[in-house]
């Protein structure tokens, strides 16, 4: 029965965090304005918040920016040693009520949780290490048992702070016990000082206790968590016990917190607004939760500011690199025309002192050095329009060594002064070649200076 009711409570009491808002916002930052980062601060107990919507209200519509980037801070652990006082003077039924409270908090033990169990009577004894293990923590508190005479209540306290002191992150000593130190050594007021500068928080859980001295217990136990920002909470039955030591274990566990860093970027309808007003919603998915938390936050002018004269730059480097495009075109444009002069220029130069002439048509054609084609095709360098002429019929090549001739597999074939060629021909001033029917003559008119 105490499991079903133990279960229920943190049940219910991990819905109610994320329903009651213990998810703060720490800062909100419009730096890098039009994103703002809003840096939240959650308890270690929550872990599972994976849904983050902004909804913004200029007035007239609700506006959602975009979630560009999510940082999470989890480095933040709490360190929590549980100190149980295993004297006789803790009734058998207290233990069983220990033990099961004990074993089903560690059930609901968060990844950044680790847990230490001393037991403390004549001697301090240290029943398992900081460890965030269910099933080691489980198998250790069941293996609590009672005895000794004495309760050395306060050597325990200061040997848990010798311990906590020595580990990164939040440290907290919870103490079940009826508080009565047997102990002469060490008084109450050096014990808080101890604590306090190994920087632990007491949480205390009073039990009842068959000494006379009861009284005297339960006001040092509540002296302990009050000067140590801690919590004191007293137990009168095993029953109640349950539901006590779930009260300060949760209280313990929202020691502990942890940071989201959200990147939000503002929509352009929303850029001039002065101030940030809506509502940050966040969804838990492990209880199907949803909680609002309200935002109102004023943009600094000069932010804003900046951000237009910014765009204005931006505008203006835009048309100063559209300009310089322009003049590198027409730069382009005209050196592309001077380049086409020359060569037609050049073309002039590179005519050689040969000629190809088709008397019985009235033709002259001046051979260019290099290559020109000869046919009845257009796309030929000399045109001869003649049938028996193949549409590209020659392959005239002409070098500063000479003039020759080849045949390009045409159907009457290439005549040389009657001599027909089967392949690439040298050609001398005064030849007369054949082209099916087409004659022509080659001339060469040396040019002298």
């Amino acid at each position: 029965m105490l499991k079903i009711i133990f279960s229920i409570l943190m049940y219910l009491s991990i819905t109610t965090n994320v329903l009651s808002s213990e998810v703060q916002i720490n800062d909100i930052d419009e730096t890098l304005w039009p994103k703002i980062k809003i840096t939240l601060e959650l308890p270690l107990t929550i872990e599972n918040l994976s849904s983050y919507n902004l909804e913004l209200n200029n007035g007239k519509e609700k506006i959602h920016p975009n979630l560009v980037n999510i940082k999470y801070h989890d480095d933040a652990h709490i360190n929590t040693l549980v100190a149980i006082d295993a004297s006789r003077s803790i009734s058998k039924d207290f233990v069983s009520a220990i033990k099961e409270g004990l074993i089903n908090y560690f059930k609901h033990l968060s990844k950044e949780e680790q847990i230490s169990i001393i037991t403390f009577n004549d001697t301090v004894q240290i029943l398992c290490g900081f460890t965030s293990n269910k099933t080691e923590l489980i198998s250790t508190i069941q293996k609590l048992e009672i005895g000794g005479k004495k309760t050395e209540l306060y050597r325990s306290i200061k040997s848990s702070c010798d311990i906590l002191k020595n580990i990164p992150g939040k440290r907290s000593l919870i103490i079940i016990s009826d508080g009565y130190d047997e102990g002469n050594n060490l008084k109450i007021e050096d014990i808080i000082k101890h604590a306090l500068d190994s920087n632990v928080n007491i949480f205390t859980i009073s039990l009842p206790s068959i000494t006379k001295n009861a009284r005297d217990g339960y006001k040092n136990l509540n002296i302990l968590a009050e000067k140590t920002n801690g919590i004191y909470e007293k137990s009168d039955t095993p029953f109640s016990l349950s539901s006590v030591l779930f009260t300060i274990l949760e209280k313990n566990r929202r020691l502990g917190t942890k940071e989201h860093e959200l990147l939000f970027t503002i929509p352009d309808n929303y850029r001039s607004s002065t101030s940030i007003s809506g509502n940050l919603i966040i969804k838990d998915n492990d209880y199907a939760s949803t909680t609002k938390i309200n935002i109102s936050h004023t943009i600094q002018t000069e932010k804003k500011d900046n951000y237009f004269i910014d765009k204005v730059k931006n505008y203006k480097s835009i048309i100063i690199v559209f300009l310089i495009l322009i003049l590198l075109l027409i730069f382009i444009f005209l050196t592309k025309k001077r380049t086409a002069v020359s060569r037609d220029y050049s073309k002039k130069i590179l005519i050689s002192p040969y000629t190809i002439e088709f008397n019985s048509y009235g033709l002259i054609f001046p051979l260019q050095f290099g290559q020109s084609t000869l046919g009845s095709d257009l796309n030929n360098t000399i045109v001869i329009d003649e049938p028996t002429v193949s549409r590209k019929h020659a392959l005239l090549i002409v070098t500063e060594t000479g003039c020759q001739i080849e045949d390009l597999n045409s159907t009457n074939g290439i005549y040389v002064n009657d001599k027909k060629i089967d392949r690439a021909t040298l050609l001398r001033a005064g030849d007369q070649l054949y082209f099916g029917r087409a004659k022509a003559i080659i001339k060469c008119n040396i040019i002298s200076k």
